[in-house]
């Protein structure tokens, strides 16, 4: 088609892309490197505010996205999927902006404490942990609970080596598949999860 971008447009544009997204996601992954917050002599995981920050980047920019989408576009099929995919996109940057706020965990020698946006909140003792696995794609650290309650920790959260730490060496009853104990360890020794490569 006569309107259509030349072939290295594209390469271009989707070079660019990864470039920036590359540069945003190792920023991300430098920021949970920071020293953690401590309580009581519990290590308390958090997000970094990098969360915070790319939750309300996120968020306004896709709502304009989408309030631009309305005014501009001709009101047919093609402008309600422009506004729900921008609509999709906001609502993601605002689970960001959640998630900064609401999730805490706080590693203590007995115990975990949490408080998650969706899973509740609770504490637990090391013991009470059953099962640990480690999700590649979703890029956080599942605990199931004797009580069958699951609990997410994410792979951004700063202080994560002290959460594999203890869960390496106190939770004794859990069940931790070979991939997941080596994730651990590796996060044990400060080198937490990769948040952007599979």
């Amino acid at each position: 088609m006569a309107g259509d971008k030349p072939w290295w447009a594209h390469v271009v544009q989707w070079t660019l892309w990864g470039f920036v997204m590359t540069l945003v996601m190792g920023w991300l992954a430098r920021t949970r490197r920071r020293e953690p917050e401590r309580v009581a002599g519990a290590v308390v995981l958090r997000a970094p505010r990098s969360v915070l920050v790319l939750g309300i980047v996120c968020t306004v920019l896709f709502v304009g996205a989408g309030v631009g989408a309305l005014i501009a576009m001709p009101p047919d099929g093609g402008m309600a999927l422009a506004v729900s995919i921008f609509g999709v996109f906001a609502l993601m940057g605002a689970q960001c902006i959640a998630d900064y706020y609401m999730d805490r965990f706080e590693v203590g020698d007995d115990a975990l404490s949490f408080r998650t946006t969706y899973g509740g909140s609770g504490r637990t003792g090391w013991a009470e942990i059953v099962e640990v696995s480690y999700s590649q794609s979703a890029k956080w650290f599942r605990l199931r609970l004797r009580d069958g309650k699951v609990v997410r920790v994410s792979a951004m959260m700063v202080g994560l080596p002290a959460l594999a730490e203890r869960l390496l060496t106190r939770a004794t009853n859990a069940t931790i598949d070979p991939p997941t104990r080596t994730t651990l360890t590796d996060t044990a020794a400060g080198n937490p999860p990769q948040i952007w490569a599979s």
